[in-house]
C-alpha cells in the first residue's frame, strides 16, 4: 500500500517539477536577454567613442 502512494505521489509531482523546470527556463531567458541588451550597449558605445576618436583625429590633422 505504501508503495503504491509513492508511486502515485511520484506521478502527481511530475506537474509541479514541469512547472518549477518552466520558472528556471523563463528566468534563464530573462538574463539571457539581459546579458545580450547590456552588450549590445556597450558595442554602440564603441561605436560612438571611435566616431569621437575619427573625429577629433580629422580636427588634428585638418
Amino acid at each position: 500500500m505504501d508503495w503504491v502512494m509513492f508511486k502515485n505521489h511520484k506521478r502527481n509531482n511530475e506537474p509541479l517539477q514541469l512547472c518549477k523546470e518552466r520558472k528556471r527556463l523563463i528566468n534563464s531567458a530573462i538574463d539571457s536577454r539581459y546579458t545580450l541588451s547590456a552588450s549590445h550597449l556597450s558595442y554602440i558605445y564603441l561605436f560612438e567613442t571611435l566616431a569621437l576618436l575619427f573625429t577629433v583625429t580629422l580636427r588634428h590633422i585638418y
